[in-house]
């Protein structure tokens, strides 16, 4: 386990409001980023680095 493994699961940090965090790949929910726990989503996602904000705020789903 590296470093940023173990820093994960003991440590925590604020989504706020979603503008520095990437909805599928940082961990932000649970402790794995969603493209590990929902790997078939994040193949067929077409863009993979989108924030959280930019997720949540939009009402395409072409988005994700």
């Amino acid at each position: 386990m590296n470093i940023k493994d173990i820093f994960m699961q003991l440590g925590h940090f604020a989504v706020k409001d979603g503008s520095k965090t990437r909805f599928w790949v940082d961990t932000w929910l649970g402790n794995k980023p969603l493209k590990a726990r929902f790997s078939g989503l994040f193949n067929i996602a077409r863009r993979k680095q989108n924030t959280i904000a930019t997720v949540m705020s939009s009402p395409n789903l072409y988005l994700f």
